[in-house]
């Protein structure tokens, strides 16, 4: 039976009594999105364009809508990725204030909190408090509730993890040079690699040189090294 993540969710929420949140697995540190997309415009439509988030009362509508508003700049970027409060109602704009009204949401607590088998992602628990008072609860609280989090996310499969890998729901990583990239780990050369895939192999280069790129790889070894380390290599 798949784990449902959608459902735990739902589950877990109830079972500590908390208010709606957004879910995602992500990458732990700025830095490294940084390194792999290094432009404001790609790193603001990379977050917009996430499909893998997970909510409970479709709060990823909300979400969605504020980050089109407010993450425009590497300064947001950064407090996006550094977790804390995204935002509180004597700090936002009218535009902001508006969509927080209409959809019933007082503030934003976004925490990270580390996965044991995955050392470079973290999940992502982005907390929507209806009120001053339960804004106020959840903070009082969150060293409990985050406890409560990790051992959720301990308890989710490993290969449902490979499924949330945020390399490729922010497009880091596309689908062809990931499939690549496993056929070089597995043994494949070049010329392999090309006639399995229906490529040509300087189709298999480009797709080398395009990982090397956004994993700021040295070489073929140092990619295998470094896909392995961010779960792109099936095991």
């Amino acid at each position: 039976m798949l784990f449902n993540i959608q459902q735990e969710l739902n589950r877990i929420v109830k079972e500590i009594d908390i208010c709606d949140l957004v879910f995602c697995v992500d990458i732990k540190e700025y830095s490294k999105v940084r390194g792999m997309i290094n432009c404001d415009q790609k790193i603001y439509k990379a977050i917009v364009n996430r499909r893998q988030l997970f909510s409970t009362n479709n709060r990823v509508r909300f979400l969605r809508r504020y980050i089109k508003l407010s993450l425009t700049s590497k300064e947001s970027h950064e407090k996006f990725f550094k977790g804390g409060r995204l935002f509180e109602p004597g700090y936002l704009s009218p535009k902001d204030k508006r969509i927080c009204d209409s959809e019933n949401v007082y503030g934003a607590i976004n925490v990270l909190i580390d996965i044991p088998v995955l050392s470079n992602f973290a999940g992502r628990f982005i907390f929507l408090p209806e009120s001053h008072e339960q804004l106020g609860e959840i903070e009082s609280k969150l060293l409990d509730i985050t406890l409560c989090l990790k051992r959720w996310l301990e308890s989710i499969p490993l290969a449902c993890y490979k499924r949330l890998n945020p390399l490729i729901d922010y497009r880091i990583v596309g689908g062809v040079s990931c499939q690549v990239l496993n056929m070089l780990a597995n043994g494949a050369d070049r010329s392999e690699v090309a006639s399995s895939m229906r490529l040509t192999e300087r189709g298999v280069d480009y797709h080398i040189s395009s990982l090397k790129h956004s994993l700021n790889a040295k070489n073929l070894a140092h990619l295998v090294f470094v896909g392995a380390n961010y779960r792109l290599i099936a095991s």
